[in-house]
């Protein structure tokens, strides 16, 4: 007798082959109830950067308004690393049951994938998109007793000392990398990027006198610029920062390409089921219709932009072939 072939098998495929139908109606009842109580336990929102950053701020606000809303607990866990891609990296690995979610910035899924095509993730292919929630400009900052208060003044003495002055940024891939870098390229200046662990350590050092400049969301640096710590210089955008009206914008100092932001989106592991991500969407577009939620992220220099699923996977698709475009036009690499 061949092995697979004994009769108790076949007397048991022969039981259990008319219950076939109801067993997949079984199972999509089970996927059904468990989505119906979804979240029935405690949910984790990764951070890909240390706390104090501007996903870092905009994430725990989310979390507090989503604990409230679903009637579960929330809660941010950091794990920072090479630019945020440790932190993604462990998020698409995560188990697809709507209890691990990713509270993503523009580096790790946008910055990164357009600087180097050997990622251990791919944002579009490993992620279920919920949407986005909030867009940032980011501000050039200097030491409060820096030489330059003004960006005509930074560039004059980047070109009188090349290579001596040192720009910090959340690491590499991040959208402050990528404005150095960018203003490396159309100044024709040469000034030493410091990558770090995140914005936070980044601006201690800023604030000590061990850099000179950042390029960094308005969200993470604003509150140094109040306290009297740091001196902002300009908003990279073409529009003045409502935030921070005050800011001339790059575009209003010569500068027009000189333009950078950063989105914060929440994302799930893919195979997380529809019915999970439907009641996150669904959660998420309530928290951007929320007049207090805007007032609490302006409190903290952020400003509340929803794009649902699909707008959002289109948003990052077309972010990704843009700066790949940027990238190779101004020699952007990863080895700087």
């Amino acid at each position: 007798m061949q092995a697979g072939s004994y009769p108790g098998r076949r007397a048991f495929l022969r039981a259990v082959r008319p219950l076939a139908p109801w067993l997949g109606l079984i199972v999509a009842l089970s996927a059904a109830f468990a989505a119906a109580s979804y979240p029935s336990a405690p949910v984790k929102v990764i951070v890909a950067y240390p706390p104090g950053g501007t996903s870092d701020l905009v994430a725990r606000i989310l979390a507090q308004d989503f604990t409230q809303r679903l009637g579960q607990s929330f809660y941010v866990e950091n794990r920072p690393g090479a630019g945020g891609q440790l932190g993604t990296e462990i998020a698409a690995k995560a188990t697809p049951d709507g209890y691990t979610l990713y509270a993503v910035a523009s580096g790790p899924i946008v910055f990164l994938p357009a600087l180097d095509r050997a990622l251990p993730y791919d944002p579009l292919r490993d992620f279920e998109m919920i949407g986005n929630f909030v867009t940032v400009p980011n501000i050039m900052i200097v030491n409060r007793s820096a030489p330059f208060d003004s960006l005509a003044k930074f560039i004059a003495a980047a070109r009188a000392e090349p290579g001596r002055l040192r720009f910090g940024s959340a690491g590499i891939g991040s959208s402050g990398y990528l404005a150095g870098e960018l203003l490396k390229d159309l100044a024709g200046i040469d000034i030493q990027h410091v990558p770090y662990r995140g914005s936070a350590p980044a601006l201690t050092d800023l604030i000590a006198g061990r850099l000179d400049v950042m390029f960094d969301n308005l969200p993470s640096a604003i509150a140094h610029v109040r306290d009297g710590n740091l001196l902002a210089v300009a908003v990279l955008s073409s529009r003045r920062a409502a935030n921070a009206p005050e800011l001339p914008t790059t575009a209003e100092l010569g500068y027009p390409e000189f333009l950078i932001d950063s989105s914060t989106g929440m994302v799930a592991p893919r195979g997380t089921p529809r019915d999970v991500l439907a009641v996150l969407g669904k959660a998420l577009s309530a928290f951007a219709s929320d007049t207090a939620v805007k007032e609490r992220l302006m409190t903290v220099g952020a400003d509340l932009d929803f794009m649902d699923a699909e707008r959002y996977r289109t948003y990052i698709g077309n972010e990704i072939g843009r700066w790949s475009t940027v990238a190779r036009r101004a020699n952007i690499r990863l080895d700087h």
